[in-house]
């Protein structure tokens, strides 16, 4: 079952026009971390989500935000 997380991840990494390899540039986490995140293969841990939250920030001082 896919959580609200990785709907979540999914959901606005597609809607910023980002790669996963995009992703994991900007978060620090493997391209295999990201794909696990985004199908529900891997519970997220504080290292994950502090990851995605510095990319979210890194894209907020842009156009776009995530959260």
């Amino acid at each position: 079952m896919i959580s609200r997380f990785s709907r979540f991840v999914l959901y606005h990494r597609k809607q910023l026009s980002w790669s996963i390899a995009e992703l994991s540039r900007r978060s620090k986490l493997t391209c295999p971390e990201i794909s696990r995140l985004e199908t529900g293969k891997r519970t997220p841990t504080l290292r994950h989500v502090k990851g995605l939250a510095e990319a979210a920030r890194i894209e907020a001082r842009g156009k776009k935000t995530i959260v």
